[in-house]
């Protein structure tokens, strides 16, 4: 296991269309050969206050790009093994009804033709598609579903309500479709960023209710 020791570094928007993050620090892990991701990834908690202005950049764009509030899919607690667990996701038998993409609900089929497939992407699993936003009840679980453009070292951001970051280290991961379970274990906004050997995704937000 590597260790990986980035910074939250500033919010920006890409110019691509997605909300992301640009670090002011370096990679200090070493890579090695490429190997299936651990079970149970290490995280970090960063205890500094990030700036007002970063946390609010992300959280509005999110909130504002991401459509209305929508519920997420929710589901029982998974297995202990799962839980912080980078897991397939089956597209072919779990297409969602509509994706956001490029700052619109696309029907599946549209986005399957318009996705270029090349930066790593963030949704939640909703009532009404796939989506940057959503509720979720205090204690629920619900699934973060991820695009994998190539393998790399993937790792998870989570800023908590109290402007605290958890850094969840994955390991190496495949391209694809994957997904993580996300716990509503604090009221509040939650932020959460995936990114593949540094490469950032957009960001994804649960009011946590």
């Amino acid at each position: 296991m590597y260790a990986m020791n980035p910074d939250v570094g500033e919010v920006s928007s890409g110019n691509y269309g997605e909300t992301s993050i640009t670090y002011s620090s370096s990679y200090s892990g070493t890579s090695g050969g490429y190997s299936s991701y651990p079970g149970a990834p290490q995280y970090t908690s960063f205890n500094t206050q990030p700036r007002n202005t970063q946390q609010q950049t992300v959280q509005q764009t999110a909130t504002q790009q991401g459509m209305t509030s929508t519920a997420a899919q929710t589901f029982q607690a998974p297995q202990p093994s799962d839980q912080q667990t980078l897991l397939a996701y089956n597209i072919l038998g779990n297409q969602p009804a509509s994706v956001f993409y490029n700052q619109v609900m696309l029907p599946w089929q549209t986005f399957v033709s318009t996705f270029q497939k090349n930066m790593p992407m963030f949704w939640i699993n909703t009532q009404a598609g796939w989506q940057w936003y959503a509720t979720c009840p205090l204690g629920g679980w619900a699934q973060e579903i991820m695009f994998i453009p190539q393998t790399g070292a993937l790792g998870v951001y989570e800023v908590y309500p109290d402007r605290t970051t958890k850094f969840y280290d994955y390991g190496y991961a495949t391209p694809g479709y994957h997904y993580i379970w996300f716990n509503g274990d604090t009221p509040g906004r939650h932020t959460c960023i995936v990114t593949v050997d540094r490469l950032p995704s957009n960001a994804v937000a649960f009011d946590v209710i």
